[in-house]
């Protein structure tokens, strides 16, 4: 699954472990993610969430636990929260629709 991520994707990954460790979290989970999309200072992503309203200071007050997070169950990916897990999945899915080899960053 990994290997279809672009180096921009990696570095959101990265970004999201990095939080998750910091937070002390035992497994990645779908609120990382979006922390790591903010650390991105290219188009995309963050621009996005932005204009939804979605900061990254209030999904840092938010616990990521129980932000939609399935629990803290541990899922197939090492270190991964089963949210996260879906999160991956579902990138992966819309690659394949619409051609694209690689899961872009944001």
């Amino acid at each position: 699954m990994f290997e279809r991520l672009s180096d921009r994707s990696w570095a959101v990954v990265a970004r999201a472990r990095r939080e998750a460790i910091r937070r002390g979290d035992p497994l990645v989970h779908s609120g990382h993610l979006l922390l790591g999309v903010f650390g991105d200072y290219g188009p995309g992503g963050a621009e996005v969430l932005l204009r939804l309203g979605i900061t990254a200071r209030s999904v840092r007050r938010r616990p990521l636990k129980v932000a939609g997070n399935s629990g803290s169950r541990p899922g197939d990916l090492a270190g991964f929260s089963v949210r996260a897990e879906e999160v991956f999945t579902g990138a992966l899915e819309y690659a394949d629709l619409t051609r694209f080899s690689l899961v872009e960053g944001p």
